[in-house]
């Protein structure tokens, strides 16, 4: 068996948020069905960003706003979810 170091990973791009996101600040994170959950702040000042939602369908993934941060409701999406 190889160790991870001799492995060959393969990343596979699941969903494009575009340039209004910095990108995440904590690793997303599965459930118990395989759906991915994760934190995105956007760029600027302003304090938003979204917890997203990824669900697997067939051989894409399906995407879905799960939570939006709009700067007076919370602060910016900084941690990791439970």
């Amino acid at each position: 068996m190889n160790s991870p170091a001799e492995r060959q990973l393969v990343f596979t791009l699941l969903q494009n948020f575009g340039d209004e996101y910095i990108g995440a600040l904590a690793a997303p994170t599965f459930d118990s069905h395989g759906i991915l959950y994760g934190s995105l702040p956007t760029v600027g000042q302003d304090f938003t960003g979204e917890i997203f939602q990824l669900t697997p369908s067939g051989d894409q993934w399906l995407y879905r706003s799960f939570y939006t941060f709009n700067g007076y409701n919370s602060s910016i999406p900084s941690a990791p979810l439970p």
